[in-house]
């Protein structure tokens, strides 16, 4: 293949246009683009009405609340909840303990109103894009847009614990030792904390 060859192997994967033919390619992970297209995406962008003129004077600062859920009790008026499974995931263990608490398990599983998953981040996903009513999942997952959190639930009582532990058939025992000094320090505590964690 010679050097004009090699030029024309590289095309915009928008475009089509070959290497020589355009003043620069930019190269992506698997497509190309050149310049040409860049500024037309660029022309097509600038055109575009801004966020605040697309956005319609009648949509609310405030996520509704249709079901008016504030409390645990509450989520006896989900057509759909959303939880982690409780035989896999700290937050299915709790939001089943939760809700025996407050007395509303068993007629949450009776009303056939409870999907489970897996992890928590994909609960608060699923809430987010609407999939269900409400969920149990901790803070950390519940930043998506869409979702709003409610405080003085009756969940500030339940604690996430994250256990820290110290494998006897581990390879590197002063590496575990170490760690294990370190998670005693304040500044691990200080990054638990930081990420809103409390420690106990």
């Amino acid at each position: 293949m010679t050097k004009n060859d090699d030029k024309r192997a590289i095309r915009c994967s928008f475009c089509g246009k070959h290497q020589d033919q355009v003043a620069k390619i930019i190269a992506g992970p698997g497509a190309y683009i050149c310049n040409e297209c860049v500024h037309l995406c660029m022309d097509i962008l600038d055109d575009m009405p801004s966020l605040e003129d697309q956005l319609s004077p009648d949509i609310p600062d405030i996520i509704p609340n249709p079901k008016e859920i504030k409390t645990v009790r509450d989520l006896t008026k989900c057509e759909t909840l959303l939880l982690g499974d409780p035989e896999s995931t700290p937050i299915g263990k709790i939001a089943v303990k939760a809700m025996t608490d407050a007395g509303i398990m068993e007629q949450a599983k009776k009303s056939g109103a409870i999907t489970t998953s897996t992890t928590a981040p994909q609960i608060a996903e699923a809430l987010a894009k609407g999939e269900g009513d409400a969920a149990i999942v901790w803070k950390e997952n519940a930043g998506k847009d869409g979702l709003t959190i409610l405080e003085n639930s009756g969940m500030e009582s339940y604690i996430k614990t994250v256990p820290s532990a110290e494998l006897t058939c581990a390879a590197d025992s002063d590496a575990v030792k170490a760690f294990s000094e370190f998670l005693q320090t304040d500044t691990a505590k200080n990054i638990w904390t930081k990420y809103g964690y409390e420690l106990v």
